[in-house]
């Protein structure tokens, strides 16, 4: 019977005609019967919202709705709010209520509509957009096997984090600084490409490089950089890139760009290493946060901060750029620098390196439901294609 509890905990639901609200709000006990200090917190608050769709899912979910040809604005009547305010009603995202023009579209359904958006990571306009009503056409049943997936995932999250740890959400492009359980400080992030994923892994965060220079990976290298830099050699002189080569037992020398044979190198074969120097238009823009790790992957700035007005932010090669790193350095180095001389070190050009008073536990997670702190699950895209399997190992 323990099997099917939440079955039947969905009939009872039904039963009981509670909306999710008062469902989340009664539901005190717990349902699983399992310690709650066996997982992480999210595992039991997500299972509460397991039953709720799960009962959805039952009674034959929700009406898909059409796509919204006419610009919809207050007072303006249209077939198609009527199935957007059935829609609303069955997440409760708006309230059942008798009214005399029930086609007619409302402020409340902006709001709802924002709701709706803001807990599905899209831009928050009220307006029923493509993506919007793509967002609202995801049936019960994929949303009750998103929870079930990510809660097993949440199995694997420690329950013990650290008094102070950064927690990176790849699905959500967010990173927030966490102590003593409260939000700190928060931003937007830039992640993996889909063809160069970052991955997912937990590490502690040791020093922050100032003004780094880039050392460009082999695959950049060859990939993206190498067929521009052969079209043109002078990508690399207006990049500030220079060109070095290794020999076993020797020091790394470096070698002008007009001594290369570009004619001999290719993609399989570029005897050489590309750095590119510190300074404003640096890849890694000034501040580097290094947590060693086996995938060589760090967060860092950006000289392109426009790609952070993307909703959906996956342009890197598998590293984390973050909107705010200089406040990030300050949260970090609290207690051994001021902001006054990070300014100073960076505006100096001078590449510097500081070891933080205390390590940092980073979480590279990869959650695409969870509950936020005002108890609202949370919804995201699976932009890896991560949610087909359950994963079997654990951070």
């Amino acid at each position: 019977m323990a099997k099917y509890w939440h079955i039947v905990v969905a009939l009872l639901l039904a039963i009981a005609g509670l909306t999710i609200n008062s469902f989340i709000e009664r539901n005190s006990i717990q349902v699983s019967g399992q310690d709650s200090s066996v997982y992480h917190a999210q595992y039991y608050q997500l299972e509460k919202f397991l039953s709720y769709y799960d009962s959805i899912s039952v009674h034959g979910g929700w009406s898909n709705i059409p796509e919204v040809k006419n610009i919809l604005s207050i007072g303006v009547k249209d077939s198609v709010v009527l199935l957007l305010r059935r829609r609303l009603e069955n997440e409760n995202y708006l309230e059942k209520e008798l009214i005399t023009a029930p086609d007619s579209f409302t402020g409340q359904m902006t709001a709802a509509l924002k709701t709706f958006q803001q807990n599905n990571g899209l831009i928050a306009t009220g307006i029923p957009d493509p993506a919007t009503i793509a967002a609202l056409n995801i049936p019960a049943e994929k949303k009750t096997e998103q929870i079930r997936i990510n809660m097993e995932q949440w199995k694997t999250f420690p329950i013990d984090t650290g008094r102070r740890y950064l927690l990176v959400n790849i699905p959500d492009f967010n990173l927030a600084l966490i102590e003593n359980d409260s939000t700190v400080l928060k931003m937007k992030a830039i992640v993996g490409r889909t063809y160069r994923k970052t991955p997912v892994f937990n590490a502690r965060l040791t020093h922050i490089i100032f003004n780094p220079a880039w050392n460009i990976p082999s695959t950049i290298l060859t990939e993206d950089i190498l067929p521009l830099v052969l079209k043109d050699t002078s990508y690399l002189r207006k990049r500030h890139i220079r060109i070095y080569q290794t020999k076993r037992g020797e020091t790394r020398k470096e070698v002008p760009t007009d001594e290369v044979d570009w004619k001999t190198v290719s993609e399989k074969y570029f005897p050489y290493e590309l750095i590119q120097n510190p300074g404003k238009d640096n890849a890694l823009g000034v501040v580097k946060f290094m947590f060693p790790n086996q995938y060589n992957v760090y967060m860092h700035d950006t000289p392109v901060k426009d790609l952070f007005n993307e909703t959906e932010r996956t342009f890197s090669s598998g590293c984390i750029r973050i909107s705010n790193a200089i406040d990030l350095a300050e949260q970090l180095l609290k207690g051994k620098w001021r902001r006054k001389k990070i300014m100073q070190i960076i505006q100096s050009g001078e590449t510097v390196m500081v070891n933080l008073p205390q390590p940092v536990n980073v979480y590279i997670v990869y959650f695409t439901a969870w509950v936020d702190a005002c108890g609202k699950v949370q919804f995201r895209k699976d932009i890896y294609e991560r949610d087909t399997t359950l994963p079997t190992n654990p951070l």
